[in-house]
């Protein structure tokens, strides 16, 4: 672990995709569990709002019409996005991005662009991340600026 990544306070986290999960039923008591503990103050950034929401229209594209657990999963996902305050992408989330894009190398980059983006948007907005992808994130941390630093925590759920 690099001298970058910390811990950071609990109610500083910001979830991931890999937390949230993609729309399947195998993923709906994820969701419940998920959105039954977020409370007002919870996080997610909106690349990971993006990612998640991709899922579905990926599904919905190929089915044309969401099976039943499916838009079931879909409304918990929405509630639970509705019940946290979304991160945005902004100028500074895209300065530490275009930095560590520009410094990781353009086969990693092509790679770990998504968590690059969600890492920029967190350590923008002074949050850590809540994933379950310790590797990525940790080499995301190797080349960021001397000044920034990436709190994370591996949750298995």
């Amino acid at each position: 672990m690099t001298s970058r990544l910390r811990l950071a306070p609990l109610w500083l986290w910001i979830l991931t995709s890999l937390l949230i999960g993609e729309p399947s039923t195998k993923h709906t008591s994820r969701h419940r569990r998920l959105s039954d503990g977020v409370q007002v103050t919870s996080r997610l950034d909106s690349f990971t709002v993006f990612e998640v929401l991709c899922g579905f229209e990926k599904e919905a594209a190929r089915k044309r019409l969401l099976p039943d657990a499916t838009q079931r999963a879909l409304l918990v996902t929405q509630g639970l996005v509705a019940g946290c305050t979304v991160l945005p992408f902004d100028h500074r989330a895209a300065a530490i991005a275009a930095y560590v894009f520009e410094r990781i190398g353009r086969r990693k980059s092509n790679e770990k662009w998504a968590d690059i983006l969600i890492a920029s948007i967190a350590i923008a907005h002074g949050y850590g991340l809540v994933s379950q992808n310790k590797k990525d994130f940790e080499l995301i941390t190797d080349y960021l600026p001397a000044d920034q630093k990436l709190y994370l925590t591996v949750w298995r759920l």
